[in-house]
């Protein structure tokens, strides 16, 4: 944390010029201030060398460091006369370009100040629907695979906004990262999930599993543990009928603190789980060195899979690894006969998508499961 953002701003400061300036303005945001550029040109250049620079691992004690950089410019006097609304016209382009994706790069464009507003109005509207309990949890059925059964669901984020309706997180989970609401949202999701788990048992379907994600916000803040733990005991789900989802980019980002969390995640009994599997990172040593129960293989595999001969090569080679490890293997984003059939010969234990049930609120997933019963 605090060793990368040293390391952090040690680059910065060799990387630019002696009569530049270097400023931390945030948690982990830095301000550079460039002068004598001649054009536009100049400033995209510069941005783009920072964000490579910055990209590149950084050594912390003895162990590799991956950052993701995303960096917004405003120039003078086009983007603004006075250093407050250049900062203010920058912090709009960074904002315009994580909503695009992390790692990007963008100039300010007067446009960008209408998307500002939106921010704005859209973190309005996340404080008031924690207030109002605005947030629940859908469920996506997860299949055996051998049996045809159902074994448990991935709890999904939806937000029931009263003037927009059904909100998916694509529409506002980076905003929430970004302001660390995620942090409240993602304890209201965990809580649902073990709650519906139990509910799920009243209702006579056994004892299904609940897996729940964990941004990289949560997983790297100091309450997790608690959390999991006193959700897992005000609602009396045993452990190890909860899950939880985390992305290899996570892990990367401090891997002895990953390491520790998820050692604790597993002394509690929970499982765990690695999203989008083989999408990136170092997959294999993450496989050894984390306390892994589940690999979720991410869906673009399993769509390009009965096609292309490469990924069907890919999807084959990392099930046969993780079930050689002990692990289960649940494949992602099954949406064809064709898919499922190719996810099945490769030896995956289970699979969600759309073929085998699209997410449903918790009334809805109950009947669900009663409707495969039949």
């Amino acid at each position: 944390g605090d060793a990368v953002l040293r390391a952090t701003a040690a680059r910065l400061v060799d990387t630019v010029r002696t009569s530049d300036l270097v400023a931390r303005t945030g948690a982990d945001e830095f301000a550079v201030v460039l002068g004598r550029l001649r054009h536009t040109d100049d400033a995209e250049h510069v941005a783009n060398k920072l964000a490579e620079l910055l990209s590149a691992p950084f050594e912390i004690d003895a162990e590799q460091i991956n950052v993701s950089v995303s960096i917004g410019a405003a120039l003078f006097p086009s983007d603004g006369a006075t250093p407050e609304m250049l900062l203010r016209n920058a912090d709009a382009a960074l904002s315009y370009g994580k909503s695009r994706g992390r790692g990007n790069v963008q100039l300010f464009e007067p446009r960008m100040n209408s998307e500002m507003v939106r921010r704005l109005q859209v973190e309005a509207g996340l404080r008031r629907a924690l207030q109002n309990n605005e947030f629940e949890a859908y469920y996506q059925p997860r299949i055996d695979l051998k049996t045809r059964k159902l074994v448990g669901a991935e709890a999904l984020l939806r937000w029931r906004d009263p003037e927009h309706g059904l909100q998916e997180p694509g529409s506002f989970i980076a905003i929430a990262e970004d302001t660390g609401m995620i942090l409240p949202i993602g304890e209201v999701v965990l809580r649902q999930a073990c709650q519906a788990a139990m509910q799920w048992t009243s209702a006579g379907l056994g004892e299904l599993i609940v897996s729940v994600n964990l941004s990289p916000r949560e997983f790297r803040g100091r309450s997790l543990l608690p959390m999991v733990s006193q959700a897992l005991i005000d609602s009396g789900l045993d452990a190890d009928r909860l899950q939880v989802e985390i992305t290899e980019a996570s892990l990367m980002r401090d891997g002895d603190k990953a390491e520790q969390v998820l050692s604790g995640l597993h002394a509690m009994g929970v499982k765990i789980a690695l999203d989008n599997f083989g999408t990136g990172y170092s997959s294999l040593s993450n496989l050894r060195r984390f306390p892994v129960d589940v690999i979720k293989i991410d869906g673009q595999f399993v769509r390009a899979g009965p096609s292309d001969p490469a990924d069907c090569k890919i999807v084959a080679a990392l099930t046969s690894l993780a079930r050689g490890l002990g692990l289960q293997v649940v494949a992602e984003g099954v949406e064809t006969h064709e898919q499922l059939s190719f996810v099945t010969d490769c030896g995956c234990n289970e699979a969600q998508g759309f073929l085998l049930g699209r997410p449903l609120d918790s009334a809805g997933f109950v009947e669900f499961a009663k409707s495969l019963r039949k």
